[in-house]
């Protein structure tokens, strides 16, 4: 099925990922991304420089292309000459999606000081698990190979991510912690330590039921090629695929957001908090009720109470140690308190 994706996104061309034939089940995600781009993604933060769609791993480079959003004015608002580093993976169920979605998110977070990597990676049903995981890793070298292009701080890196994003994000960090993982996954030694994350409506299991009911079983499949829960067991990746088997008390902290009516992901997120606080890991985990939008990935809707919120919480949770005076993050503003007072 053709690709119901617009070719550009703010004049920026999308990845070629996201132009490719699609199942109907990939346009029905980029149909929701479309008609909440505008609102997403579009509010107008001063100063911010955004450098698009730059090549992060010459194997893939029709895949692997990332943005870079900074305001030059906030360099050495919390390291002197440098910026903290964000780096954000988008989601989609590991078969379709643009960083160019997660363009407003990652503003926010570029309007305080970060420096915000957000990229593109592969998907499948053409490349399957860990090639993603691969590309994850090769962003973080990229972030390495330019930190004195960019004057990066690489004693202060997170990493962010929603849905699949997430689980990409947690296996970065299981990477991290684990050098046998690296080695199954023939992922090298990250020369950046992250030391901060963020987890949005996030898959770290893979041995659920719900994965393996409909819709979510072809997302399952395309990723991993296992379509049947009979026949996971038997999959090369059976363990490494779900960053939760790699939890330890030296994990970074994590902020851990979910929805009420989030029925993909809630409960093994909940199943997360339990292990981090077995193994004495530390984490924040916040559980939004806001009625009408509390569903999978609700924070794309900052507009919305809960979503706004969500995402002034977590840029203050990437703050807080960074800052020299904690009264710094009560002026920090949020989507709606900033869309308000471009208004005045």
């Amino acid at each position: 099925m053709k690709s119901w994706a617009n070719k550009e996104n703010c004049g920026i061309p999308v990845g070629k990922g996201l132009l490719e034939d699609q199942t109907f089940l990939g346009n029905i995600f980029i149909f929701d991304d479309q008609i909440k781009f505008k609102q997403s993604n579009m509010l107008p933060y001063p100063g911010i420089t955004e450098i698009n769609n730059i090549i992060y791993d010459e194997k893939y480079p029709d895949y692997c292309q990332l943005d870079v959003l900074f305001n030059e004015s906030k360099k050495g608002r919390f390291t002197e000459g440098k910026y903290p580093v964000l780096l954000n993976i988008h989601g989609g169920g590991w078969i379709v999606g643009d960083k160019s979605y997660r363009r407003g998110y990652c503003m926010m977070f570029a309007h305080e000081g970060f420096f915000v990597v957000n990229i593109n990676y592969c998907f499948g049903p053409k490349y399957k698990f860990p090639v993603n995981v691969q590309n994850v890793s090769r962003a973080i070298e990229w972030i390495y190979e330019n930190k004195d292009k960019y004057n990066l701080d690489l004693e202060n890196v997170s990493v962010c991510g929603d849905s699949a994003g997430g689980h990409l994000s947690g296996m970065a960090l299981a990477c991290q912690q684990n050098k046998e993982l690296r080695d199954k996954l023939s992922v090298p030694e990250p020369k950046v330590t992250i030391n901060k994350a963020i987890l949005h409506s996030s898959v770290l299991y893979f041995d659920r039921p719900i994965f393996y009911f409909p819709i979510m079983s072809t997302m399952v499949k395309s990723l991993t090629g296992v379509m049947r829960r009979k026949d996971y067991s038997a999959y090369e990746f059976a363990k490494e695929v779900s960053p939760a088997n790699y939890i330890d008390k030296d994990y970074p902290e994590i902020m851990i957001a979910t929805g009420r009516t989030d029925f993909f992901t809630k409960f093994q997120n909940k199943d997360l908090v339990k292990k981090l606080d077995e193994v004495g890991a530390k984490y924040r985990y916040r559980h939004f009720k806001t009625f009408l939008n509390s569903f999978h990935c609700f924070h794309l809707k900052p507009w919305m109470n809960g979503a706004n919120r969500a995402c002034l919480e977590c840029v203050k949770f990437l703050m807080e140690d960074l800052v020299k005076d904690k009264s710094e993050l009560d002026l920090v503003l949020s989507y709606k308190e900033f869309k308000k007072q471009l208004k005045k």
